[in-house]
């Protein structure tokens, strides 16, 4: 399993590392992890509160296995498990449409599994695509 530790002030370098890593893999796939990882890096650095403590956020992947590709975002941020955020409501009209909780959605959909815990003092998000 490969680490990334996360720059919170160059999420674009990070994202570069990440896509030349997965630059093997098939378009779909690689879009899928993108997409999750731009959605889950983006919220851990804009949205989680760090209590003044130096932001510390990793990214481990697994890429040996394409039918079960593993992706793991930590960081010692406040407790904040994204599964317990309700699904928006994708019925309505955009412009009815309540801001936040899109691409929480696109990254269960896009997941086969999706867990979280909180350990140590950090939030722990795996992915199994």
């Amino acid at each position: 399993m490969k680490c990334l530790h996360v720059n919170p002030n160059d999420i674009g370098e990070t994202l570069e590392k990440i896509e030349l890593s997965i630059s093997k893999l098939d378009d779909a796939l690689r879009f899928k992890i993108m997409l999750i990882c731009e959605e889950v890096i983006t919220n851990q650095i804009r949205h989680s509160n760090f209590k003044n403590r130096t932001q510390e956020i990793e990214f481990y992947f697994d890429l040996n296995d394409q039918n079960s590709i593993f992706l793991i975002f930590k960081d010692n941020a406040q407790r904040f498990n994204p599964l317990e955020k309700n699904n928006p409501d994708i019925t309505t009209d955009i412009e009815d449409t309540q801001l936040g909780g899109l691409g929480i959605f696109m990254v269960k959909e896009y997941s086969k599994k999706l867990t979280y815990t909180y350990k140590d003092g950090c939030n722990i998000l795996r992915v199994i695509l």
